[in-house]
Protein backbone atom coordinates (compact mmCIF):
# COMPACT_ATOMS: atom_id res chain seq x y z
CA UNK A 1 0.00 0.00 0.00
CA UNK A 2 1.43 3.41 -0.55
CA UNK A 3 1.67 6.59 1.35
CA UNK A 4 -1.48 8.23 1.31
CA UNK A 5 -0.45 11.59 1.42
CA UNK A 6 0.82 11.50 -1.50
CA UNK A 7 -0.71 10.20 -5.41
CA UNK A 8 0.88 7.49 -7.58
CA UNK A 9 2.93 9.51 -9.82
CA UNK A 10 2.48 10.33 -13.92
CA UNK A 11 4.71 9.30 -16.28
CA UNK A 12 6.17 11.51 -18.56
CA UNK A 13 8.80 11.37 -21.25
CA UNK A 14 12.60 11.34 -20.16
CA UNK A 15 14.24 10.21 -23.41
CA UNK A 16 15.70 13.85 -24.43
CA UNK A 17 14.21 14.63 -27.81
CA UNK A 18 14.08 18.17 -28.79
CA UNK A 19 14.53 21.21 -26.45
CA UNK A 20 13.83 25.12 -26.72
CA UNK A 21 16.84 26.70 -28.51
CA UNK A 22 19.49 27.83 -26.48
CA UNK A 23 18.67 25.59 -23.39
CA UNK A 24 21.92 24.15 -21.07
CA UNK A 25 23.15 20.96 -22.93
CA UNK A 26 23.36 19.54 -19.52
CA UNK A 27 19.80 18.77 -19.43
CA UNK A 28 20.22 16.14 -22.24
CA UNK A 29 23.05 14.15 -19.94
CA UNK A 30 20.62 14.28 -16.93
CA UNK A 31 17.70 12.63 -18.70
CA UNK A 32 19.12 10.29 -21.01
CA UNK A 33 23.29 9.79 -21.55
CA UNK A 34 25.40 7.69 -19.94
CA UNK A 35 25.41 4.12 -18.21
CA UNK A 36 24.10 5.52 -15.20
CA UNK A 37 21.51 7.95 -16.75
CA UNK A 38 19.79 5.70 -18.40
CA UNK A 39 20.61 1.89 -17.38
CA UNK A 40 19.22 -0.06 -20.25
CA UNK A 41 17.30 -3.24 -19.15
CA UNK A 42 15.21 -6.19 -20.96
CA UNK A 43 13.99 -8.94 -21.29
CA UNK A 44 14.70 -10.85 -24.67
CA UNK A 45 13.82 -13.70 -25.79
CA UNK A 46 15.37 -16.04 -27.81
CA UNK A 47 12.38 -17.38 -29.97
CA UNK A 48 10.11 -14.15 -30.20
CA UNK A 49 10.74 -10.38 -31.03
CA UNK A 50 8.47 -9.71 -28.39
CA UNK A 51 10.67 -7.63 -25.64
CA UNK A 52 9.58 -6.62 -22.32
CA UNK A 53 11.76 -3.64 -21.09
CA UNK A 54 11.77 -0.49 -18.60
CA UNK A 55 12.60 2.60 -18.41
CA UNK A 56 15.55 3.93 -15.77
CA UNK A 57 15.86 7.69 -15.23
CA UNK A 58 17.29 7.98 -11.27
CA UNK A 59 16.92 11.73 -11.26
CA UNK A 60 12.99 10.34 -11.08
CA UNK A 61 11.74 11.65 -14.05
CA UNK A 62 9.57 8.98 -14.76
CA UNK A 63 7.02 9.16 -11.69
CA UNK A 64 5.92 12.54 -10.31
CA UNK A 65 2.88 13.63 -7.92
CA UNK A 66 1.30 15.58 -10.61
CA UNK A 67 -1.18 12.92 -12.45
CA UNK A 68 -2.83 9.93 -10.94
CA UNK A 69 -0.59 7.22 -13.54
CA UNK A 70 -3.92 5.47 -14.68
CA UNK A 71 -3.59 4.13 -18.29
CA UNK A 72 -6.67 6.41 -19.94
CA UNK A 73 -4.46 9.45 -18.17
CA UNK A 74 -2.59 11.07 -20.88
CA UNK A 75 0.13 11.91 -18.23
CA UNK A 76 0.49 8.51 -17.66
CA UNK A 77 3.89 7.00 -19.73
CA UNK A 78 5.21 3.41 -19.84
CA UNK A 79 9.13 4.58 -21.05
CA UNK A 80 10.70 2.11 -23.04
CA UNK A 81 14.95 2.10 -23.15
CA UNK A 82 15.78 -1.57 -23.75
CA UNK A 83 18.91 -3.21 -24.01
CA UNK A 84 21.88 -2.32 -26.07
CA UNK A 85 21.31 -4.90 -28.77
CA UNK A 86 18.10 -4.05 -28.71
CA UNK A 87 18.31 -0.20 -29.03
CA UNK A 88 20.48 -1.15 -32.11
CA UNK A 89 18.01 -3.45 -34.34
CA UNK A 90 21.19 -6.19 -34.04
CA UNK A 91 19.73 -8.92 -36.23
CA UNK A 92 16.53 -7.06 -37.67
CA UNK A 93 16.05 -6.05 -41.07
CA UNK A 94 18.08 -3.58 -42.89
CA UNK A 95 15.56 -0.87 -43.68
CA UNK A 96 15.83 1.36 -46.54
CA UNK A 97 16.83 4.41 -44.60
CA UNK A 98 19.80 1.96 -42.25
CA UNK A 99 23.22 3.71 -42.51
CA UNK A 100 26.70 1.67 -41.32
CA UNK A 101 28.02 3.31 -38.59
CA UNK A 102 30.22 3.39 -35.66
CA UNK A 103 27.29 3.34 -32.52
CA UNK A 104 30.26 4.79 -29.92
CA UNK A 105 32.05 0.88 -29.33
CA UNK A 106 29.74 -0.93 -31.83
CA UNK A 107 30.14 -1.22 -35.46
CA UNK A 108 26.46 -1.39 -36.89
CA UNK A 109 26.12 -2.51 -40.64
CA UNK A 110 24.21 -4.75 -43.43
CA UNK A 111 25.00 -8.40 -44.63
CA UNK A 112 22.73 -10.48 -46.34
CA UNK A 113 19.51 -7.79 -45.46
CA UNK A 114 20.32 -8.31 -41.73
CA UNK A 115 21.52 -5.82 -39.11
CA UNK A 116 25.16 -7.00 -38.03
CA UNK A 117 26.50 -5.31 -34.59
CA UNK A 118 30.14 -6.31 -34.10
CA UNK A 119 31.19 -5.61 -30.50
CA UNK A 120 34.45 -3.62 -30.94
CA UNK A 121 35.00 -3.68 -27.04
CA UNK A 122 34.69 -7.30 -26.34
CA UNK A 123 38.01 -7.48 -27.74
CA UNK A 124 39.29 -3.96 -26.62
CA UNK A 125 39.17 -2.72 -30.60
CA UNK A 126 37.60 0.71 -31.13
CA UNK A 127 35.14 1.23 -34.00
CA UNK A 128 36.54 2.71 -36.81
CA UNK A 129 34.25 4.29 -39.95
CA UNK A 130 35.50 4.69 -43.11
CA UNK A 131 34.94 3.48 -47.25
CA UNK A 132 32.50 0.54 -46.57
CA UNK A 133 31.64 -0.63 -43.31
CA UNK A 134 33.30 -0.06 -39.94
CA UNK A 135 35.68 -2.21 -38.69
CA UNK A 136 37.12 -3.11 -35.22
CA UNK A 137 40.27 -2.35 -35.06
CA UNK A 138 43.11 -2.08 -32.18
CA UNK A 139 46.00 0.52 -32.11
CA UNK A 140 48.34 -1.09 -34.73
CA UNK A 141 46.00 -3.58 -36.63
CA UNK A 142 45.97 -3.75 -39.75
CA UNK A 143 49.53 -1.86 -40.73
CA UNK A 144 51.23 -2.83 -43.37
CA UNK A 145 55.17 -3.61 -42.56
CA UNK A 146 58.02 -4.26 -44.94
CA UNK A 147 61.81 -5.43 -44.11
CA UNK A 148 64.35 -7.18 -45.95
CA UNK A 149 62.73 -10.32 -44.79
CA UNK A 150 59.65 -8.91 -46.98
CA UNK A 151 56.44 -7.58 -45.38
CA UNK A 152 53.53 -8.54 -43.21
CA UNK A 153 50.36 -7.13 -41.31
CA UNK A 154 50.34 -6.44 -37.25
CA UNK A 155 47.63 -7.69 -35.87
CA UNK A 156 48.79 -5.40 -32.95
CA UNK A 157 50.87 -2.57 -31.53
CA UNK A 158 54.00 -4.09 -30.44
CA UNK A 159 54.01 -4.97 -26.72
CA UNK A 160 50.70 -4.00 -26.03
CA UNK A 161 48.75 -5.67 -23.16
CA UNK A 162 44.95 -5.45 -23.01
CA UNK A 163 42.06 -7.27 -21.30
CA UNK A 164 39.32 -9.11 -23.36
CA UNK A 165 36.61 -11.21 -21.63
CA UNK A 166 38.28 -11.86 -18.46
CA UNK A 167 42.27 -12.89 -19.65
CA UNK A 168 45.22 -10.67 -20.51
CA UNK A 169 46.60 -10.16 -24.23
CA UNK A 170 50.07 -9.19 -24.96
CA UNK A 171 51.48 -8.22 -28.15
CA UNK A 172 54.72 -9.75 -29.47
CA UNK A 173 57.66 -6.98 -29.90
CA UNK A 174 56.85 -7.47 -33.85
CA UNK A 175 53.07 -7.10 -33.86
CA UNK A 176 52.13 -10.22 -35.47
CA UNK A 177 51.20 -12.66 -32.86
CA UNK A 178 49.29 -12.37 -29.35
CA UNK A 179 49.48 -14.01 -26.37
CA UNK A 180 46.45 -14.87 -23.92
CA UNK A 181 46.95 -15.80 -20.12
CA UNK A 182 43.68 -16.30 -18.56
CA UNK A 183 43.46 -15.35 -15.31
CA UNK A 184 42.68 -17.41 -12.43
CA UNK A 185 39.49 -18.48 -10.74
CA UNK A 186 38.90 -15.14 -8.24
CA UNK A 187 40.68 -13.44 -10.90
CA UNK A 188 39.51 -10.26 -13.30
CA UNK A 189 41.31 -8.73 -15.76
CA UNK A 190 40.98 -5.00 -14.49
CA UNK A 191 43.97 -2.54 -16.27
CA UNK A 192 45.62 -5.14 -18.21
CA UNK A 193 46.51 -7.43 -14.87
CA UNK A 194 44.99 -9.98 -13.21
CA UNK A 195 43.52 -8.72 -10.17
CA UNK A 196 40.99 -10.08 -6.93
CA UNK A 197 37.59 -10.07 -8.52
CA UNK A 198 35.90 -6.74 -8.30
CA UNK A 199 33.40 -6.52 -5.17
CA UNK A 200 29.82 -5.28 -6.04
CA UNK A 201 28.58 -3.37 -3.26
CA UNK A 202 24.95 -1.40 -3.09
CA UNK A 203 25.19 1.32 -0.38
CA UNK A 204 21.01 1.71 0.90
CA UNK A 205 21.43 4.83 2.47
CA UNK A 206 18.43 5.66 5.09
CA UNK A 207 16.28 8.91 3.94
CA UNK A 208 14.00 9.25 6.69
CA UNK A 209 13.29 12.38 8.20
CA UNK A 210 15.32 11.75 11.51
CA UNK A 211 18.28 12.00 8.92
CA UNK A 212 17.92 15.77 9.11
CA UNK A 213 18.35 15.90 12.52
CA UNK A 214 21.50 16.32 14.72
CA UNK A 215 23.90 13.38 15.92
CA UNK A 216 22.33 12.38 19.71
CA UNK A 217 19.29 14.49 19.08
CA UNK A 218 16.18 15.04 18.28
CA UNK A 219 15.94 18.22 16.23
CA UNK A 220 17.81 20.09 13.10
CA UNK A 221 20.79 22.61 13.91
CA UNK A 222 19.10 25.67 15.24
CA UNK A 223 21.06 27.64 11.55
CA UNK A 224 19.96 25.84 8.72
CA UNK A 225 22.19 27.10 5.81
CA UNK A 226 19.90 27.84 2.84
CA UNK A 227 18.80 25.61 -0.02
CA UNK A 228 20.97 24.16 -2.25
CA UNK A 229 23.61 23.30 0.73
CA UNK A 230 21.00 22.72 3.45
CA UNK A 231 24.25 22.00 5.67
CA UNK A 232 27.70 23.44 5.85
CA UNK A 233 29.52 21.21 3.44
CA UNK A 234 32.64 21.69 5.22
CA UNK A 235 31.54 21.21 8.77
CA UNK A 236 28.35 19.25 8.11
CA UNK A 237 26.10 19.04 11.76
CA UNK A 238 22.78 17.12 10.42
CA UNK A 239 23.21 13.60 10.30
CA UNK A 240 22.56 13.29 6.55
CA UNK A 241 25.42 15.88 6.13
CA UNK A 242 27.91 14.00 8.04
CA UNK A 243 27.06 10.87 6.04
CA UNK A 244 27.24 12.39 2.79
CA UNK A 245 30.61 13.88 2.95
CA UNK A 246 31.76 10.04 4.71
CA UNK A 247 30.73 8.10 1.46
CA UNK A 248 31.81 10.97 -0.67
CA UNK A 249 35.10 10.25 0.96
CA UNK A 250 34.60 6.32 0.74
CA UNK A 251 33.95 6.28 -3.29
CA UNK A 252 36.72 8.80 -3.80
CA UNK A 253 39.52 6.65 -1.98
CA UNK A 254 42.29 5.49 -3.78
CA UNK A 255 42.05 2.31 -1.97
CA UNK A 256 38.08 1.40 -2.79
CA UNK A 257 38.91 2.05 -6.53
CA UNK A 258 38.33 -2.01 -7.28
CA UNK A 259 35.60 -1.76 -6.17
CA UNK A 260 31.91 -1.26 -7.56
CA UNK A 261 29.36 0.79 -5.67
CA UNK A 262 25.51 1.47 -6.16
CA UNK A 263 23.51 3.62 -4.70
CA UNK A 264 19.97 3.12 -3.33
CA UNK A 265 17.70 5.38 -0.42
CA UNK A 266 14.49 4.87 0.12
CA UNK A 267 11.48 5.45 -2.55
CA UNK A 268 11.02 9.36 -3.20
CA UNK A 269 9.28 10.57 -6.19
CA UNK A 270 10.48 13.72 -7.67
CA UNK A 271 7.70 16.52 -7.07
CA UNK A 272 6.94 18.74 -10.18
CA UNK A 273 5.08 21.34 -8.69
CA UNK A 274 6.73 22.42 -4.95
CA UNK A 275 9.48 24.88 -4.82
CA UNK A 276 12.85 23.34 -3.96
CA UNK A 277 13.67 23.38 -0.09
CA UNK A 278 15.44 22.20 2.76
CA UNK A 279 15.45 19.79 3.48
CA UNK A 280 13.51 17.73 1.22
CA UNK A 281 14.91 19.14 -2.24
CA UNK A 282 12.91 18.57 -4.83
CA UNK A 283 11.49 14.82 -3.45
CA UNK A 284 8.59 13.40 -1.85
CA UNK A 285 8.86 10.24 0.18
CA UNK A 286 7.14 7.14 -0.11
CA UNK A 287 6.96 3.45 1.59
CA UNK A 288 7.16 1.85 -1.85
CA UNK A 289 7.92 2.04 -5.47
CA UNK A 290 5.35 3.40 -7.71
CA UNK A 291 2.72 0.36 -8.58
CA UNK A 292 4.12 -1.58 -6.14
CA UNK A 293 1.68 -4.96 -6.61
CA UNK A 294 2.15 -8.85 -5.17
CA UNK A 295 3.75 -9.91 -2.40
CA UNK A 296 6.54 -11.98 -3.43
CA UNK A 297 6.76 -11.55 -7.04
CA UNK A 298 8.40 -7.84 -8.97
CA UNK A 299 7.38 -7.43 -12.47
CA UNK A 300 7.00 -4.54 -15.11
CA UNK A 301 6.11 -2.50 -12.30
CA UNK A 302 9.46 -2.52 -10.36
CA UNK A 303 11.68 -2.18 -13.68
CA UNK A 304 9.67 0.89 -14.51
CA UNK A 305 10.40 2.53 -11.04
CA UNK A 306 13.48 1.40 -10.23
CA UNK A 307 15.03 5.20 -10.41
CA UNK A 308 12.70 5.69 -7.38
CA UNK A 309 15.37 3.99 -5.27
CA UNK A 310 18.15 2.72 -7.31
CA UNK A 311 19.86 6.49 -8.18
CA UNK A 312 23.23 5.39 -9.51
CA UNK A 313 23.79 1.78 -10.58
CA UNK A 314 27.02 -0.31 -11.11
CA UNK A 315 28.84 0.66 -13.78
CA UNK A 316 28.82 -0.96 -16.92
CA UNK A 317 31.94 0.30 -18.61
CA UNK A 318 35.82 1.10 -17.94
CA UNK A 319 35.05 4.91 -17.13
CA UNK A 320 33.29 3.73 -13.83
CA UNK A 321 30.77 5.97 -11.71
CA UNK A 322 32.38 7.95 -9.32
CA UNK A 323 31.48 11.10 -10.63
CA UNK A 324 27.68 10.21 -10.70
CA UNK A 325 27.91 9.11 -6.81
CA UNK A 326 30.25 12.60 -6.11
CA UNK A 327 26.95 14.54 -7.61
CA UNK A 328 24.61 13.19 -5.36
CA UNK A 329 26.77 13.47 -1.94
CA UNK A 330 27.89 17.59 -3.19
CA UNK A 331 25.68 19.67 -1.29
CA UNK A 332 24.28 20.72 -4.25
CA UNK A 333 20.90 20.99 -6.40
CA UNK A 334 20.68 22.57 -9.54
CA UNK A 335 17.04 23.28 -11.29
CA UNK A 336 16.44 25.24 -14.43
CA UNK A 337 12.91 26.73 -15.10
CA UNK A 338 12.42 28.33 -18.32
CA UNK A 339 9.44 30.65 -19.64
CA UNK A 340 8.10 27.67 -22.02
CA UNK A 341 4.39 27.40 -21.20
CA UNK A 342 3.54 23.62 -20.57
CA UNK A 343 0.09 21.71 -19.83
CA UNK A 344 1.52 18.39 -19.74
CA UNK A 345 5.29 16.87 -18.98
CA UNK A 346 5.48 16.22 -22.70
CA UNK A 347 6.00 19.56 -23.48
CA UNK A 348 9.04 19.78 -21.39
CA UNK A 349 11.53 16.90 -23.01
CA UNK A 350 13.62 15.40 -20.50
CA UNK A 351 12.03 17.75 -17.79
CA UNK A 352 8.38 17.90 -16.25
CA UNK A 353 5.62 20.47 -16.03
CA UNK A 354 4.82 22.28 -13.38
CA UNK A 355 1.12 22.18 -13.59
CA UNK A 356 -0.16 19.31 -15.85
CA UNK A 357 -3.58 20.06 -16.94
CA UNK A 358 -2.95 23.82 -16.47
CA UNK A 359 -0.16 26.70 -17.47
CA UNK A 360 2.63 25.61 -15.78
CA UNK A 361 6.67 26.21 -16.77
CA UNK A 362 9.02 23.21 -17.58
CA UNK A 363 11.18 22.31 -14.80
CA UNK A 364 14.32 20.91 -15.18
CA UNK A 365 16.75 18.79 -12.68
CA UNK A 366 20.14 19.56 -13.62
CA UNK A 367 22.03 18.39 -11.03
CA UNK A 368 20.50 15.90 -8.46
CA UNK A 369 21.10 15.16 -4.82
CA UNK A 370 20.41 12.98 -2.05
CA UNK A 371 17.85 14.23 0.49
CA UNK A 372 16.09 13.30 3.72
CA UNK A 373 12.72 14.12 2.67
CA UNK A 374 9.52 13.76 5.24
CA UNK A 375 9.20 10.22 5.53
CA UNK A 376 9.07 6.90 7.63
CA UNK A 377 11.89 3.93 7.35
CA UNK A 378 11.23 1.36 4.97
CA UNK A 379 14.08 -1.09 5.79
CA UNK A 380 12.79 -4.12 4.76
CA UNK A 381 10.92 -2.99 1.78
CA UNK A 382 14.27 -1.46 0.47
CA UNK A 383 16.00 -4.46 1.13
CA UNK A 384 13.62 -5.96 -0.82
CA UNK A 385 14.03 -3.64 -3.47
CA UNK A 386 18.03 -4.15 -3.34
CA UNK A 387 17.94 -8.07 -3.71
CA UNK A 388 15.54 -7.53 -6.48
CA UNK A 389 18.08 -5.25 -8.38
CA UNK A 390 21.16 -8.10 -7.71
CA UNK A 391 18.74 -10.50 -9.60
CA UNK A 392 17.21 -9.26 -12.18
CA UNK A 393 19.90 -6.31 -13.65
CA UNK A 394 23.02 -7.37 -12.04
CA UNK A 395 23.68 -11.22 -11.75
CA UNK A 396 22.76 -11.65 -15.41
CA UNK A 397 24.23 -15.44 -15.55
CA UNK A 398 22.24 -17.07 -18.19
CA UNK A 399 20.66 -14.16 -19.64
CA UNK A 400 20.30 -13.87 -23.54
CA UNK A 401 22.48 -11.64 -25.21
CA UNK A 402 23.94 -10.31 -28.31
CA UNK A 403 26.79 -7.81 -27.04
CA UNK A 404 29.00 -7.57 -23.87
CA UNK A 405 27.04 -4.33 -22.96
CA UNK A 406 23.54 -6.68 -23.05
CA UNK A 407 25.19 -7.96 -19.65
CA UNK A 408 24.66 -4.87 -17.67
CA UNK A 409 28.32 -5.18 -15.69
CA UNK A 410 32.30 -4.88 -16.69
CA UNK A 411 32.24 -8.18 -14.86
CA UNK A 412 30.00 -9.95 -17.03
CA UNK A 413 30.80 -11.41 -21.02
CA UNK A 414 28.57 -12.35 -24.27
CA UNK A 415 29.45 -15.85 -24.72
CA UNK A 416 27.25 -18.33 -27.29
CA UNK A 417 24.59 -16.22 -26.55
CA UNK A 418 24.26 -16.26 -22.59
CA UNK A 419 25.55 -13.89 -19.99
CA UNK A 420 28.51 -15.69 -18.19
CA UNK A 421 30.39 -14.43 -15.13
CA UNK A 422 33.91 -16.52 -14.94
CA UNK A 423 33.61 -15.32 -11.41
CA UNK A 424 30.44 -16.01 -10.80
CA UNK A 425 31.02 -17.98 -8.02
CA UNK A 426 34.06 -15.97 -6.69
CA UNK A 427 32.38 -12.59 -6.81
CA UNK A 428 31.54 -11.09 -3.12
CA UNK A 429 28.28 -8.90 -3.61
CA UNK A 430 26.77 -7.14 -0.47
CA UNK A 431 24.54 -4.54 1.01
CA UNK A 432 25.51 -2.03 2.91
CA UNK A 433 22.51 -0.75 5.25
CA UNK A 434 23.61 2.53 6.80
CA UNK A 435 20.36 4.12 8.80
CA UNK A 436 19.53 5.80 12.35
CA UNK A 437 16.81 3.94 12.84
CA UNK A 438 14.79 0.34 12.89
CA UNK A 439 12.11 -0.38 10.39
CA UNK A 440 8.82 1.72 10.90
CA UNK A 441 7.65 0.82 7.36
CA UNK A 442 7.24 -3.00 7.07
CA UNK A 443 4.29 -4.05 4.63
CA UNK A 444 3.96 -6.99 6.64
CA UNK A 445 5.90 -10.31 7.74
CA UNK A 446 7.74 -11.19 4.45
CA UNK A 447 9.48 -7.21 4.30
CA UNK A 448 10.27 -7.38 7.61
CA UNK A 449 14.72 -6.83 7.68
CA UNK A 450 15.21 -9.92 8.78
CA UNK A 451 13.56 -12.06 6.57
CA UNK A 452 14.70 -9.63 3.95
CA UNK A 453 18.36 -10.06 5.13
CA UNK A 454 17.63 -13.55 5.45
CA UNK A 455 16.58 -14.06 1.93
CA UNK A 456 19.32 -12.43 0.63
CA UNK A 457 22.49 -14.54 2.14
CA UNK A 458 20.31 -17.78 2.72
CA UNK A 459 17.18 -18.01 1.39
CA UNK A 460 13.98 -18.79 3.39
CA UNK A 461 12.18 -21.88 3.01
CA UNK A 462 13.47 -25.21 2.69
CA UNK A 463 13.50 -28.99 2.28
CA UNK A 464 17.39 -29.93 3.06
CA UNK A 465 20.47 -28.09 3.99
CA UNK A 466 21.58 -27.84 -0.11
CA UNK A 467 18.30 -25.25 -0.19
CA UNK A 468 20.28 -22.65 2.03
CA UNK A 469 23.27 -20.66 1.77
CA UNK A 470 26.49 -21.93 3.25
CA UNK A 471 26.97 -21.47 7.12
CA UNK A 472 22.89 -22.36 7.30
CA UNK A 473 20.80 -25.37 7.95
CA UNK A 474 17.13 -26.65 7.37
CA UNK A 475 15.31 -26.43 10.77
CA UNK A 476 11.88 -27.42 10.65
CA UNK A 477 11.64 -26.04 6.45
CA UNK A 478 13.42 -22.81 7.31
CA UNK A 479 16.78 -21.51 6.66
CA UNK A 480 18.50 -21.17 9.95
CA UNK A 481 22.30 -20.59 11.28
CA UNK A 482 24.09 -23.64 11.84
CA UNK A 483 26.05 -21.56 14.72
CA UNK A 484 25.02 -19.19 17.56
CA UNK A 485 21.23 -20.07 17.82
CA UNK A 486 18.73 -17.11 16.67
CA UNK A 487 21.85 -15.00 17.85
CA UNK A 488 19.87 -11.89 18.72
CA UNK A 489 16.44 -13.00 20.79
CA UNK A 490 14.40 -10.15 19.33
CA UNK A 491 14.94 -11.64 15.91
CA UNK A 492 14.37 -14.76 16.58
CA UNK A 493 10.08 -15.30 15.73
CA UNK A 494 10.78 -13.30 12.68
CA UNK A 495 14.12 -15.53 11.70
CA UNK A 496 11.86 -18.68 11.59
CA UNK A 497 8.74 -16.99 9.82
CA UNK A 498 7.63 -19.22 6.99
CA UNK A 499 6.40 -18.48 3.54
CA UNK A 500 4.72 -20.90 1.73
CA UNK A 501 3.74 -19.28 -1.19
CA UNK A 502 7.01 -17.40 -1.42
CA UNK A 503 8.62 -21.37 -2.06
CA UNK A 504 5.47 -22.06 -4.47
CA UNK A 505 6.35 -18.84 -6.23
CA UNK A 506 10.68 -19.20 -5.80
CA UNK A 507 11.20 -15.93 -4.22
CA UNK A 508 12.21 -17.65 -1.13
CA UNK A 509 16.14 -16.97 -2.20
CA UNK A 510 18.01 -15.05 -4.90
CA UNK A 511 18.43 -17.23 -8.33
CA UNK A 512 20.21 -16.71 -11.67
CA UNK A 513 18.73 -17.20 -15.04
CA UNK A 514 20.24 -20.78 -14.69
CA UNK A 515 18.38 -21.76 -11.76
CA UNK A 516 21.43 -21.56 -9.20
CA UNK A 517 20.79 -19.60 -6.23
CA UNK A 518 23.78 -17.09 -5.50
CA UNK A 519 24.27 -15.27 -2.06
CA UNK A 520 24.02 -11.70 -1.14
CA UNK A 521 25.70 -10.68 2.72
CA UNK A 522 24.02 -8.04 4.26
CA UNK A 523 26.34 -5.27 6.52
CA UNK A 524 24.41 -2.93 8.73
CA UNK A 525 26.11 0.41 9.72
CA UNK A 526 23.79 1.63 12.60
CA UNK A 527 24.47 4.91 13.51
CA UNK A 528 20.97 5.46 15.67
CA UNK A 529 22.94 5.52 19.53
CA UNK A 530 20.20 3.52 20.62
CA UNK A 531 20.39 0.03 22.24
CA UNK A 532 16.90 -0.30 21.48
CA UNK A 533 17.49 0.25 17.70
CA UNK A 534 20.74 -2.21 17.71
CA UNK A 535 18.85 -5.00 18.65
CA UNK A 536 16.48 -4.81 16.01
CA UNK A 537 19.06 -3.76 12.74
CA UNK A 538 21.59 -6.62 14.56
CA UNK A 539 19.50 -9.55 13.56
CA UNK A 540 19.96 -8.11 9.82
CA UNK A 541 23.47 -8.41 9.75
CA UNK A 542 23.20 -11.58 11.71
CA UNK A 543 21.16 -13.69 9.38
CA UNK A 544 22.62 -11.55 6.45
CA UNK A 545 25.60 -13.10 6.95
CA UNK A 546 27.92 -9.61 7.39
CA UNK A 547 28.81 -7.47 10.13
CA UNK A 548 27.21 -4.88 12.55
CA UNK A 549 29.42 -1.80 13.53
CA UNK A 550 28.00 1.23 15.45
CA UNK A 551 30.10 4.04 14.64
CA UNK A 552 30.42 8.11 16.04
CA UNK A 553 28.45 10.27 14.04
CA UNK A 554 30.37 13.32 15.36
CA UNK A 555 32.45 13.83 12.22
CA UNK A 556 32.62 12.24 8.49
CA UNK A 557 36.14 11.14 9.45
CA UNK A 558 34.31 9.02 12.27
CA UNK A 559 31.98 7.58 10.63
CA UNK A 560 34.41 6.76 7.53
CA UNK A 561 36.67 4.57 9.85
CA UNK A 562 33.59 2.60 10.96
CA UNK A 563 32.28 2.24 7.34
CA UNK A 564 36.27 1.22 6.43
CA UNK A 565 35.70 -1.73 8.49
CA UNK A 566 32.41 -3.07 6.77
CA UNK A 567 33.84 -2.62 3.11
CA UNK A 568 37.03 -4.24 4.19
CA UNK A 569 35.59 -7.65 5.29
CA UNK A 570 36.46 -10.81 3.73
CA UNK A 571 34.59 -14.07 3.30
CA UNK A 572 37.48 -16.35 4.11
CA UNK A 573 35.39 -19.05 2.97
CA UNK A 574 33.38 -17.76 0.08
CA UNK A 575 35.41 -18.67 -3.32
CA UNK A 576 35.21 -22.42 -2.69
CA UNK A 577 32.69 -23.84 -5.55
Amino acid sequence: MRNSNVAPGARPPVTPSSSAPGRDSRRHAISGAGYALALTVAVLSACTEDRASAAYDPFGGADTAGGDGAAADPEALTPILTIRSVTLKCGGSCGGDFAARCDDDVAVFCHDGSIVCDDCAATSRTCTAGDGDPKCLRAGEGEEICTGDGCFTRICEPLATWCERGAVHRCDDTGQFEEVNECQLGLDCRDAQCLPAQPYAVILFDTSDSMNWMPNDDDPPPGIIDYPACDDPNAPQTRIGIAKAAFSKLFSDPRYQGFAFALMRFPQILDAGAKARCMAGSYLPENTVTGHSGVFTTGAWFDAALHEVLVVPFPNDATGNQKVLASWLDFNEEIDIDDTVCTAHADCPGGLCTAPGGQGKCRYLLDPELRAALGATPLGTTLFYAGEYFRKFVVREGQPCQLDADCLTTTQFCVEGRCHDPNRFCRRRSVVVFSDGADTASLQPFYDPVVQARRLRAGLSCATESDCGRGFGCDDGTCQKLEGGCGVSASCDRSTSKFAKATELGSDRLRDANGDPFEVTVHVVDVSGSFGTWGDNRGMSEYGGGLFVSPELASPDTLFEGLRGVIDWKDADFCDD
